[in-house]
């Protein structure tokens, strides 16, 4: 299938904005086109429109269920497995960010824990290295808390409180 000037160039940027999310340029692009669906998809069409090779299509989108950003599903009389996309933006970024946070924040914050313990123990370092430790572990439990605390709310509930952060935030910039 040939995509649309458009839609290609959504798929060419999805693959360079996975990148920064810490997935492939093929993983994200293939996900960009089952985005772009409307009917799950074969694998074969995968590798027919974005030109590239079976064996990174199938690890493409093994990667993609580990995300949590596409399903399998069968269609009767056809023996071969079918892929959509979460096409809920909001559940998409937030499968997108949590697993961010387990892959990327969560090993930093359980290594700063560990080395703010060595420190004040007396085991390694100096007294500033342990002051800065402690800064940035406070700030990464902080920031730990709040992630929760709003993983928690509903998606209505997060964006009231975000907007209102937002005009709290510019009436503060307008004041200065």
């Amino acid at each position: 299938m040939a995509l649309s000037k458009t839609q290609e160039q959504f798929v060419l940027h999805w693959g360079e904005a996975g990148g920064h999310w810490g997935m492939s340029k093929s993983v994200a692009q293939v996900h960009a086109l089952l985005l772009l669906s409307d009917e799950p998809v074969h694998a074969d069409y995968l590798v027919e429109t974005l030109g590239i090779a079976r064996s990174n299509v199938s690890t493409s989108l093994k990667e993609l269920q580990a995300w949590g950003l596409i399903e399998r599903v069968s269609k009767l009389g056809d023996r071969r497995d079918h892929f959509t996309a979460i096409k809920d933006s909001w559940e998409m970024m937030s499968r997108i960010m949590a697993e961010r946070k387990k892959r990327a924040f969560d090993p930093t914050l359980e290594m700063l824990r560990k080395l703010a313990d060595e420190s004040t123990s007396g085991k390694k370092g100096n007294s500033n290295g342990a002051e800065v430790l402690q800064d940035l572990l406070g700030l990464y439990e902080t920031l730990d808390e709040w992630q929760q605390s709003l993983g928690d709310l509903s998606e209505k509930s997060v964006t009231k409180l975000l907007n209102k952060a937002s005009k709290k935030a510019a009436k503060q910039e307008a004041e200065v």
